[in-house]
């Protein structure tokens, strides 16, 4: 930790999360000092809620057809029980990628003789996906209010920073595809910040060294997680590809 950093103020939530972007190293040493890491992966369902909303824009509304108060009623609860509970389950998705990742991390660091509390690996790795939910909710709200205004659907240009976007998903192996998926500019990003935070919270070990422990915690478990999902959606939707 740096020296000094004890003294200095804790940083509120939104603090913490612009400092992300702008100040890094501020947000890491106050992890460092009080580890944290609930709060990105809520936030990380943010962008799927907004697209969400965008969708019931887009599609034709429970107003188009006539109701009466009793059927309206039971509709649009179903729907939104519906969407309640495919957020949970993506909390809980969120929160075992986070937690398997933070575990890996720790344990990687412990393997070069060093100590990492999995608390604060946690909190890393967690904070680490504060960039890319604030880049995806960005266009997930454009994308929403070009649904509200029933206008043509932009591009998905976020798609491009990622190196899935420029091989044949078709003709790879699922393994391959997910580990190419855990490959981009927003990874990079996120690659980057854990090993800062390693550097803070682990103080012998070099940035080199923390960001090739970085890379090999998050891809690893990434691409695991993603292979299962693949690999499980293909046994229930054998049509896909």
């Amino acid at each position: 930790m740096a020296e000094g950093s004890e003294d200095r103020p804790l940083l509120s939530h939104r603090s913490r999360l612009a400092g992300m972007l702008f100040e890094p190293r501020r947000v890491m040493e106050h992890l460092a000092r009080q580890p944290r890491w609930i709060l990105p992966v809520a936030l990380s369902l943010v962008p799927s809620a907004i697209f969400t909303i965008g969708i019931w824009f887009r599609a034709p509304t429970f107003m188009d057809d006539i109701h009466s108060i009793g059927s309206l009623a039971v509709d649009l609860g179903a729907a939104f029980l519906r969407e309640l509970v495919l957020f949970a389950a993506g909390f809980v998705a969120q929160a075992a990628v986070v937690l398997l990742s933070a575990l890996t991390l720790a344990g990687l660091i412990r393997a070069l003789s060093r100590t990492l509390s999995v608390r604060h690996s946690l909190a890393l790795v967690s904070y680490s996906l504060v960039p890319e939910i604030l880049v995806c909710s960005a266009n997930a709200v454009i994308w929403a209010g070009v649904a509200a205004w029933q206008l043509e659907p932009p591009p998905n240009y976020l798609r491009w920073l990622s190196v899935a976007a420029f091989v044949n998903g078709s003709g790879l192996h699922p393994m391959v595809r997910a580990i190419a998926g855990q490959i981009g500019v927003l990874s990079i990003w996120r690659w980057l910040l854990v090993a800062l935070g390693i550097t803070i919270v682990v103080r012998s070990v070099s940035f080199r060294v923390a960001f090739g422990v970085a890379v090999v915690a998050l891809v690893l478990v990434g691409s695991i997680w993603s292979f299962a999902w693949i690999s499980a959606t293909r046994l229930f939707i054998p049509a896909l590809p």
